[in-house]
């Protein structure tokens, strides 16, 4: 058994990111194609808004899923902290 005593704050921001990144891609692509229905506005601020939703969703995603990462990775370190390390079965082949 190998035992993980702590993982990295900038690894896991970064992991966290990217998936956070790909979740508000797809939010930001249903966000378009089914907002502007309920929007009473001309077709030109139906176009803004789709790639305002297509663009700007995913960075925010990206940037509040870093640092929910971070926040994350601590806590995590803390807590392997008290119960010294994660045992785990790695298969090596």
């Amino acid at each position: 058994m190998a035992r993980i005593k702590s993982v990295g704050v900038l690894s896991l921001a970064n992991l966290h990111a990217i998936v956070m990144a790909v979740w508000g891609l797809a939010h930001g692509i249903l966000t378009a194609l089914i907002g502007p229905r309920f929007l009473f506005w001309g077709m030109g601020h139906w176009l803004a808004f789709g790639l305002a939703s297509v663009i700007v969703t995913p960075i925010v995603f990206a940037v509040c899923g870093w640092v929910a990462g971070a926040v994350i990775a601590v806590v995590v370190n803390f807590g392997l902290g008290i119960i010294k390390g994660l045992e785990v079965d790695i298969q090596q082949t």
